[in-house]
């Protein structure tokens, strides 16, 4: 007869009743419980009127209105519930290629769209109507030291372009200039330049000057010139800040005038413009509300409280430059979406259908088949399962491959091979444009050389310490802390990077500038130190204690014994770890893009700014439209990135096989 089960004469059977209750509280879970949730929630829920407006809108766009179109957003979804406004940034160039791509229903920009963008635009079956909904002026800032009160526009168009390069030719401090930017998909950027750079005159063919700073958003350059005492920016009024000083600017001397809204309401600042909003053809249905709302007093209010000039009858809204008009169909005039809600019971069935396949499962893993069973059905399926795969991923990558070879052959069409590869510029706004990836290409050289320059001997040393040296309560908590550095995001130490680490390499080596090289290839030694130490340390931890106990028998020092005995042994694992942290350093993407400056030009010293490959790639392709010569480079630029990471994976793999024998 069998023992009554009590907990107390065997505290550990009830193991064995662990997957059958786990499967019901799981079925529970997934099935029931939610759909009884659901349930309720429709229940309780209230009609929906059918006249009243519901469903979502993507305002996307520059990054110059991104606070104040926010501002609407909320207060127009105060008004109307049931309508949902998602507002992201990017840069007015980001907004113009996703109305052109159909994935926004409004485009913010601050600038207005080009002629080759329009044309774009049509043939895709968009028609971009134009409207203005508030005013603003671009403020030019300096360092609050800076004496410098009054420019003029040949100033700023002398500064810009590298003829002046220090302040003592404009009756300020002998200090190096240095200017700062937005990214080429900036609205504020392109209006800059075509008003300062090249003069308002459309035949011009002058650029910025290479050693130009292009931040990634108007704090950014708020926070440099705040700090730097050489630098000059430039930023909407409603980035304005008491950290720094904004200029008088004036067409010609002694006509000078500050940014204020007075000023931009008289027009007499110089760098004022219109902001505006772009739709497919005429607003209609929940878009129109919400462009009428933004053109209400309501929201006029918030372009108010965020620094912009508002739209006044004294500054009427621009009209469609394009006569030609796509019809609506009935669907985009009057969308028929769901208010939230309202589609609850939708969800019933994929609930219950979760439960069942979570029951199912458990049940299949409680079965045990017999022996003859398992080792002629069983292992045969994940034996095919694993082959399977493996080949999967070689086909992913190989038509990664493809796709990439693909795009990149359609810039090669128009645009010379030998100038992608060995051209010293990259300038993709210009006119013509220039796509030399060499300034590129060296940039992410350089950045990576020095961050594994710094980060192998610190990772690697740092593992033969937690594994040979340190305590056991220590090389627990060190343990810990590795694996607390890997979790940081790459976003926060950009920002750590902007505001604490420029600063300090800037004052330390006295740089113009503290974005550059130097800061950005600390931050990806930094990042790929969790890395390198987690998996060096593995494998110095799993070389057998017979060889450390042979050494010491021999006399062998503990020294000598790691760097002869233990460090050999290991190399395979120890060598795949750097192969790995490399990869990361490679791949990086948005530490570079914020701390490194992002200047198109050849490094010649590491404490200069640069650009990288996966900068690029980032901080352009949001704003290029598909099929575009542009677009077609940024794949071109990709494709060279993948050609380095397969050489950096192939020799690694060369190396660990002869680690290996």
């Amino acid at each position: 007869m069998t023992e009554p089960f009590t907990p107390a004469a065997s505290p550990f059977r009830i193991l064995r009743f662990a997957p059958r209750c786990l499967s019901r509280i799981l079925s529970f879970g997934f099935g029931v419980l939610p759909a009884l949730v659901l349930f309720v929630l429709a229940g309780c829920g209230r009609p929906v009127d059918p006249n009243e407006p519901q469903g979502f809108i993507q305002a996307k766009g520059s990054d110059t209105m991104v606070n104040a179109v926010q501002m609407v957003s909320e207060e127009f979804m105060k008004e109307y519930p049931h309508v949902f406004v998602a507002v992201t940034g990017g840069g007015s160039g980001v907004g113009i290629a996703s109305l052109i791509n159909r994935t926004c229903e409004v485009a913010t920009t601050s600038r207005e769209m080009k002629p080759k963008e329009i044309d774009m635009a049509l043939k895709r079956g968009v028609n971009p109507k134009e409207i203005v909904i508030a005013y603003d002026g671009i403020a030019v800032i300096v360092n609050r030291n800076n004496p410098i009160d009054e420019l003029t526009i040949e100033d700023l168009h002398r500064i810009f372009t590298g003829k002046a390069v220090n302040w003592n030719q404009f009756g300020g401090k002998n200090l190096a200039i240095v200017t700062l930017s937005r990214e080429v998909s900036s609205g504020t950027h392109m209006y800059f330049k075509e008003e300062v750079v090249q003069l308002h005159q459309k035949d011009s063919q002058e650029e910025f000057s290479k050693a130009t700073l292009l931040l990634t958003s108007s704090q950014a350059i708020v926070e440099e010139v705040a700090g730097n005492e050489g630098a000059i920016g430039y930023l909407g009024m409603g980035y304005m800040s008491d950290r720094t000083k904004a200029v008088r600017i004036g067409k010609r001397k002694e006509d000078f005038h500050p940014p204020t809204v007075e000023d931009v309401v008289n027009k007499t600042y110089p760098l004022s413009r219109p902001l505006y909003a772009y739709t497919n053809g005429e607003p209609r249905g929940i878009v129109k509300v919400f462009i009428d709302f933004a053109l209400s007093p309501i929201g006029q209010k918030q372009f108010v409280e965020t620094g912009f000039v508002p739209v006044t009858e004294e500054n009427p809204k621009s009209e469609s430059r394009n006569s030609k008009q796509i019809p609506m169909t009935e669907t985009e005039e009057n969308p028929k979406r769901l208010a939230p809600g309202s589609g609850v019971w939708s969800f019933l069935p994929v609930f219950f259908g979760l439960g069942l396949v979570s029951d199912f499962g458990f049940r299949i893993s409680n079965f045990r088949p017999r022996r003859w069973l398992q080792r002629r059905v069983g292992e045969p399926i994940v034996e095919l399962c694993i082959r399977l795969s493996g080949l999967a991923v070689v086909i992913f990558v190989f038509m990664i491959f493809l796709f990439l070879l693909r795009d990149s052959l359609s810039l090669f069409r128009e645009y010379s091979l030998r100038d992608f590869l060995f051209g010293r510029e990259w300038l993709p706004i210009s006119e013509p444009p220039h796509f030399g990836v060499v300034p590129l290409l060296l940039g992410s050289i350089l950045v990576t050389f020095w961050a594994i320059v710094i980060c192998v001997p610190l990772g690697v040393g740092s593992a033969m310490f937690i594994a040979e040296v340190a305590p056991k309560r220590l090389r627990t908590v060190l343990k810990s802390l590795v694996e607390i550095l890997a979790s940081i995001p790459s976003v926060v130490l950009g920002f750590l990077g902007i505001i604490w680490l420029a600063p300090v390499l800037r004052d330390t080596f006295h740089l113009s500038t503290g974005m550059c090289g130097l800061t950005g290839s600390l931050l990806l030694a930094f990042m790929a130190l969790p890395t390198i130490i987690s998996i060096s340390e593995d494998a110095i931890a799993g070389v057998p204690r017979t060889y450390r106990e042979a050494a010491f028998g021999l006399g062998a020092t503990r020294w000598q014994t790691l760097w002869r005995i233990i460090l050999p042994s290991a190399s395979s694992g120890i060598l795949a770890a750097v192969m790995l942290g490399i990869g990361r350093v490679v791949g990086e993407t948005m530490v570079v893009l914020m701390v490194t400056g992002n200047a198109p030009v050849i490094p010649r010293s590491i404490l200069q700014p640069l650009r990288t490959l996966t900068a690029t790639i980032a901080g352009e392709m949001g704003e290029t439209v598909g099929g575009s010569e542009h677009y077609f480079a940024l794949f071109a630029v990709g494709l060279v990135l993948f050609a380095i990471t397969f050489s950096v994976n192939f020799v690694a793999d060369l190396f660990l096989r002869r680690a290996r024998k």
